[in-house]
């Protein structure tokens, strides 16, 4: 069928949230590992993070320990910093292959 389709930005990003934080409570470890994969994936990311003082060691440890309300909220911050204001458009800005694949989407 493809790639799944989402309608919203916001309704994609409560279920990334949703996934991810059920990755982390199944394991941790395999879960930092898939962060280090999706930064390793986004070097443009890297830079554009590192630049506004968020180094991504600093964005994995939060994700590691952060409620899920936190890493939503995280997230919201970053795509209004970065302008997104679509699904496309926030697919469009990184690489989000690891990610999509963890959660079998």
């Amino acid at each position: 069928m493809g790639k799944p389709y989402f309608s919203t930005l916001p309704a994609f990003l409560k279920l990334l949230v949703s996934g991810l934080v059920r990755l982390r409570e199944q394991g941790p470890e395999q879960f930092q590992a898939l962060l280090e994969a999706f930064f390793a994936a986004n070097p443009e990311l890297q830079g554009t993070l590192a630049e506004a003082g968020i180094p991504p060691e600093m964005l994995i440890a939060s994700l590691m320990t952060a409620p899920p309300e936190g890493i939503m909220n995280l997230l919201l911050t970053l795509v209004e910093g970065f302008g997104i204001q679509s699904v496309d458009q926030f697919m469009a800005a990184m690489d989000l292959t690891p990610l999509l694949q963890a959660l079998g989407l």
